[in-house]
């Protein structure tokens, strides 16, 4: 070995391994914490979009209107601010502690039936399902649902 050089210690390795999971936990924790603060935001957002359009509800197509002029004032889709009022709509009370991200929201909120929601919410919960897994099941759902409505039709003859 030449001079000057030294094989790495066990007391590096193991420095190195708890140096690792430390930044792991410190990273996912973070990430964490940053997703249910988007959940917060979205729902807020929606809750006063939401409560503004409620207070101006005797004015035909307002909420049309006031979600494209916020779309234009604070340059953001307004499929964002649709979506958030859908969301706020859908869970009029928001649980802070849900380990669902916005994805798992999203999707949750395009399902009408409340008992039906829960279902799902819970089912994500349980399995773990990821966002898009989420939304898959219900576009699943959905399908199965329109075909058995088509279905169940009275055929034209």
């Amino acid at each position: 070995m030449p001079s000057g050089q030294t094989l790495p210690s066990k007391t590096i390795f193991a420095g190195y391994a708890r140096l690792r999971d430390s930044v792991r936990e410190v990273l996912l924790e973070g990430q964490a914490r940053i997703e249910q603060q988007k959940v917060r935001t979205y729902w807020e957002a929606g809750r006063l979009i939401g409560g503004h359009i409620l207070r101006h509800k005797h004015r035909a197509d307002y909420g049309a209107q006031v979600i494209q002029r916020l779309a234009e004032d604070l340059e953001i889709s307004e499929r964002v601010l649709y979506q958030a009022l859908q969301f706020a709509r859908a869970f009029p009370i928001l649980n802070g502690r849900s380990p669902l991200a916005w994805t798992h929201y999203r999707a949750l909120a395009r399902v009408q039936d409340p008992e039906e929601r829960a279902r799902f919410l819970e089912e994500a919960k349980r399995n773990e399902w990821g966002g898009d897994e989420l939304a898959r099941k219900i576009a699943e759902r959905n399908a199965a649902v329109q075909s058995h409505l088509e279905g169940s039709r009275p055929s034209e003859s």
